[in-house]
C-alpha cells in the first residue's frame, strides 16, 4: 500500500512572470505526477458503498473489500468460543451441560474430555491426603537387645550363675496418618463457553 507524496507544487509557477522560462508546465513534470497517482492506486483498496449505514467491511485474500451486508463480523452456527461474562451475549447459547468447574487443555490433535476430579476439588487442595504407613512401607530396620551374666554366692560358698536377657526396645508413637503440607490454589479466571446461534 502506497500513499501519495507530491512531486511538484504547480501553483509556484501561477507567480512567475510571463515570458519565464520556469513557468511553463512539462510534459516529464506531469508523467512524473500521473505515474506516483497509478502506484497509489493500484495498491490502494477501492472504497465500497455498503448497502446501509454502519455495515461491515470485509477484506479477501486478494485484497478487495466488500459490503458484508451485516452490522457485526458473523460466525457460522454451531461455533463455539470463550467468554469472560456471566451470560452468553446476544445470538448466543450459554452451554451449561458438562462444563461447570473443569480445566481447559490445549492439545494439537484431537479434541477430547476426561479425568474425574472437579478442578475446584484438585485445585482447592491444602494437603495431602492422610496416610498411616503399613509395616510394608516402613524402611527397613533392627531392633537391638542387649544380654547380661550375673554371677550370684549362695549359703555354703556354692555360686550360681543366672541370665537376663532385655529384649524390650520400648514403643514410641499413636499410629495415626500424617498429611503433607500442599497448595494448589492457583489462581484463575472464570469464564463461559457460548455457541452461536
Amino acid at each position: 500500500m502506497t500513499d501519495f507524496a507530491r512531486n511538484y507544487d504547480f501553483s509556484v509557477k501561477d507567480g512567475l512572470s510571463s515570458g519565464n522560462a520556469n513557468k511553463l508546465i512539462k510534459g516529464s513534470e506531469v508523467d512524473a505526477e500521473f505515474d506516483d497517482i497509478v502506484t497509489m492506486s493500484a495498491t490502494k483498496a477501492d472504497k465500497v458503498v455498503p448497502s446501509a449505514a454502519g455495515n461491515v467491511a470485509l477484506l479477501d485474500a486478494a485484497g478487495n473489500l466488500s459490503d458484508s451486508g451485516s452490522t457485526s463480523l458473523s460466525f457460522g452456527a454451531g461455533t463455539k468460543m470463550l467468554f469472560q461474562q456471566t451470560a452468553a451475549p446476544t445470538g448466543w447459547t450459554k452451554v451449561t451441560a458438562s462444563v461447570d468447574d473443569k480445566a481447559l487443555r490445549v492439545v494439537s490433535g484431537s479434541a477430547s474430555s476426561g479425568g474425574s476430579v472437579a478442578f475446584s476439588t484438585a485445585f482447592g487442595t491444602t494437603a495431602t491426603d492422610s496416610h498411616t504407613l503399613s509395616i510394608s512401607e516402613m524402611p527397613a530396620h533392627t531392633h537391638s537387645a542387649a544380654a547380661r551374666t550375673n554371677q550370684i554366692e549362695t549359703t555354703g560358698g556354692a555360686a550360681a550363675q543366672g541370665y537376663a536377657i532385655d529384649a524390650n526396645t520400648g514403643s514410641t508413637g499413636g499410629g495415626a496418618g500424617h498429611t503433607h503440607g500442599i497448595d494448589l490454589r492457583v489462581t484463575y479466571l472464570d469464564v463461559i463457553i457460548a455457541t452461536k446461534d
